[in-house]
């Protein structure tokens, strides 16, 4: 027995340490220098709260290894350079967690050694004027987004959406199309499904862009005023950097819902040890979902994205990684759809299909010890039919007893539009003793096939009272063929090229002047912009910034290709005017205002608002107050509180002088937080207030046709945005749950959106056939899911 013993108890004690073993996991990342991209020797790196830690070696590459099965946060620090906290970072037994690459900022602050707080300092000292960031957990985490990064940004003051809760957004004033999105340093505008079913939809966008939740590591926002190397837009800017795969440990994760499902795998590419792959595949088909929840009149929308990006380390100076996106939406509304509603106010149907893709490469090259160059390469297309007609019944917005008994008209306009853009970019960074330069240029090369076709002749039901019309005393429009069709084949060259330096010469300020240049072959202009920031800091903790700058902005390519006179097109400037204040408060919390001025002309108005014809003939401004309240996520909760006041005014240039600008919210209130209860638990949840966006007043005109066997009505506007819709209160709320089972984990979600059940109008809808206008919206919409890992 004792020899029995003495052979069983070492197999137990190797059995139990293989196991403890097992349930462990390392942690693998890399530190760089922000600015040069070069690799830290030395940094450490703290597990936030435990004694457990690892330095960087010479290729700037730490390991933190048997760690126990958590979410973990951890602190980077490095002698003259300022700390950063990165946090979620999840342990999984038997498997290494990849933690993005982490760029630190030197310091500018002089004189006694500075104790500060990770994450928070380094924002007062280096995020330029009216930038935000996000990262992958705090976009996933926000309640009512259900992992979307456009809806998660629109909680930012001086956001504007519609009702908080679509994908197309404005920032201070400014109108929806003025934004620069940029995903992995490449240009990608249309990012949202199930754009543009009514002209309404057009306008007010989608509740899904093409990005599932964890695709996008971080997203930086910048509300105005940035610098010289964003061109092309004079709004906003969105920079996307998408996630790079695991290269030490592979994960297969499927997830479903009621409306589709996933499969995404993240981990090294077999045929290279140096390269890392995240590949993304869905499809979904929300036909029975709103079937099932009562509003099968909102038609049939299906989308589906496929999304990989490859990194390869060639070595140490040499960083390739290729991206691609393919997507495509399939969204009608048909007969059925039709009277699934109550009435035959949304009496508009519609037949679409759209495509993008986009394939892009991105080499980063350390070129010294303190500089790097960056290409990109890339091509982007987009296909787009739609056609769309409207519906009628026998009497007035009565449903008929029977959808049979409905009449269609298919097809009333047609749209085939084809986009083709192949472009080049090189960005240059040299950092020197108390200076830092960048350079850059690029070259994009743009083709447009875009056709319009009404297949006889259509009527408007509104108009403006300035509008021309062949009798006055009608009170409608026929628009024909000839006013509407419209074929622009072309191809053009744009061009920019910007300077700008980072100066540090002086104690606590910094200055960041900058200059563009950009040609627009379509249509033949030149633009300067020079642009400046400046930001002082008062202490370790308090900064005030200012940035003033020019902005230009290419036309649009809906506007330029709607009528043959719209090729002469200018482009839109605006000029831009910041001064801010920001103050960390605490070891948590950091508070931001910031008040701002824009002027803008040249703007893009029709000559009249039945006309397809466009002229620079618009000038407005706009200026506000937005104040933000943060607590980082560093210990076991955040939370975000964000208020901004604005006005925004537009005038055509037309004789009737000013007016609110279309996405003018005098106020906007978000309040959000999260909690992590345990490492299995996490809630979330947000409140969003804001007035109601403008709207037209107007005086309606009966029996237009003096036919009393078709009977129509007429909205004529009188005064244009002068009304507002209802106030938009929201509140949502979100629960994540992940449970590991050994290399399996279970990961749920419910998203609550609209808890209050409030119907917020996200479109006030005049119908001809009844003359009266009725708000669409959407009331309570609970979303959930489950996500299985391997």
């Amino acid at each position: 027995m004792r020899k029995y013993f003495q052979k069983i108890i070492p197999i137990l004690f190797i059995t139990i340490g293989s196991t403890m073993a097992q349930e462990k996991g390392n942690i693998r990342g890399a530190i760089v220098d922000e600015v040069t991209k070069q690799p830290l020797i030395g940094a450490n790196v703290q597990v936030f709260g435990t004694n457990r830690g690892s330095t960087t070696n010479v290729d700037g590459v730490f390991e933190i290894n048997d760690l126990p099965e958590n979410v973990y946060k951890l602190k980077i620090s490095y002698i003259g350079y300022l700390s950063y906290l990165e946090t979620d970072v999840r342990v999984i037994r038997r498997k290494t967690t990849s933690v993005k690459e982490i760029g630190l900022e030197l310091t500018t602050l002089q004189g006694a050694e500075i104790v500060i707080t990770p994450g928070l300092q380094a924002e007062i000292e280096s995020m330029p004027v009216s930038s935000r960031s996000y990262s992958r957990e705090e976009i996933r985490r926000t309640a009512g987004a259900i992992g979307d990064v456009i809806r998660a940004t629109s909680t930012l003051p001086g956001v504007s959406t519609t009702a908080g809760e679509f994908t197309t957004f404005s920032v201070r004033g400014s109108n929806s199309h003025d934004n620069l999105i940029l995903i992995d340093n490449i240009p990608f505008e249309k990012i949202s499904h199930f754009e543009g079913g009514s002209a309404e939809q057009e306008v007010q966008g989608s509740r899904f862009s093409i990005f599932t939740g964890g695709l996008v590591e971080d997203v930086t926002f910048s509300a105005g005023g940035f610098g010289a190397n964003y061109g092309r837009k004079n709004a906003s800017v969105i920079d996307l950097t998408m996630k790079e795969g695991n290269f030490e440990t592979p994960t297969v994760y499927a997830s479903f819902d009621p409306g589709g499902g996933e499969l995404n795998f993240d981990g090294p590419l077999m045929i290279s040890e140096n390269t890392s792959l995240v590949l993304n595949a869905r499809y979904y088909d929300y036909t029975k979902i709103v079937e099932a929840m009562n509003q099968a009149h909102w038609g049939n929308p299906a989308f589906g994205d496929a999304i990989f990006k490859t990194t390869t380390v060639i070595n140490p100076k040499h960083r390739v990684s290729l991206l691609g996106i393919y997507s495509l939406d399939n969204f009608n509304r048909d007969r059925k759809n039709v009277f699934a509603a109550d009435d035959l106010v949304q009496n508009d149907v519609w037949d679409i299909e759209e495509t993008r893709q986009l394939l892009g490469l991105n080499w980063r090259w350390l070129t010294g010890k303190h500089s790097f160059l960056r290409n990109t390469v890339f091509y982007r297309g987009n296909v787009r039919d739609r056609s769309a007609g409207n519906a009628w019944g026998n009497s007035g917005i009565t449903m008929p007893e029977s959808q049979d008994d409905i009449k269609i008209r298919r097809d009333i306009i047609t749209q085939k539009q084809n986009e083709n853009e192949f472009g080049w970019k090189a960005d240059y960074t040299h950092m020197f003793s108390e200076r830092t330069v960048n350079a850059g240029i690029e070259v994009f090369s743009i083709d447009l096939d875009y056709l319009t076709r009404q297949n006889g002749n259509d009527t408007l039901y509104t108009f403006d009272s300035h509008d021309y019309r062949p009798d006055p005393m009608l009170n409608y429009i026929v628009t024909t063929p000839e006013m509407i069709d419209n074929h622009f084949n072309n191809n053009a060259l744009q061009f920019g090229a910007y300077v700008g330096q980072t100066c540090n010469s002086f104690s606590n300020l910094t200055i960041a002047p900058g200059l563009r240049f950009e040609i627009n072959s379509f249509n033949k202009q030149r633009t300067f912009s020079p642009r400046l920031q400046v930001k002082y800091l008062i202490d370790a903790r308090t900064a005030i910034n200012t940035a003033v700058g020019l902005y230009f902005q290419n036309p649009i390519y809906s506007d330029l290709t709607s009528a043959p006179e719209n090729i002469y097109l200018k482009n839109e400037r605006a000029l831009h005017a910041i001064l801010g204040f920001t103050r960390q408060i605490g070891d948590d919390y950091k508070l931001t205002v910031e008040g701002y001025y824009k002027k803008l002309d040249n703007l893009v108005v029709p000559i009249n608002y039945s006309s397809m014809e466009l002229k620079n003939k618009g000038e407005g401004w706009a200026s506000g107050l937005d104040f933000l309240l943060q607590k980082r996520y560093a210990k076991s909760f955040y939370a975000q509180m964000g208020y901004s006041f604005s006005v925004s005014k537009r005038n055509d240039n037309n004789g009737l002088g000013e007016y609110n600008a279309p996405y003018n919210q005098p106020h906007i209130f978000n309040l959000l937080g999260g909690y992590q209860i345990n490492k299995r638990f996490f809630v979330s949840a947000k409140f969003h207030a804001a007035s109601g966006l403008p709207k037209h007043n107007f005086i309606v005109h009966e029996n237009i046709f003096n036919d009393s066997n078709f009977i129509r009505y007429s909205q004529e506007i009188t005064d244009r945005y002068a009304d507002r819709m209802t106030p938009y209160i929201m509140l949502d709320a979100r629960v994540d749950y992940h449970q590991q089972f050994g290399r399996l984990a279970l990961v749920t979600y419910v998203d609550l959106s609209n808890v209050l059940n409030r119907y917020n109008s996200t479109e006030d809808r005049f119908s001809e056939l009844s003359g009266e206008e009725k708000a669409l919206g959407f009331g309570f919409l609970p979303t959930f899911g489950f996500k299985l890992e391997f």
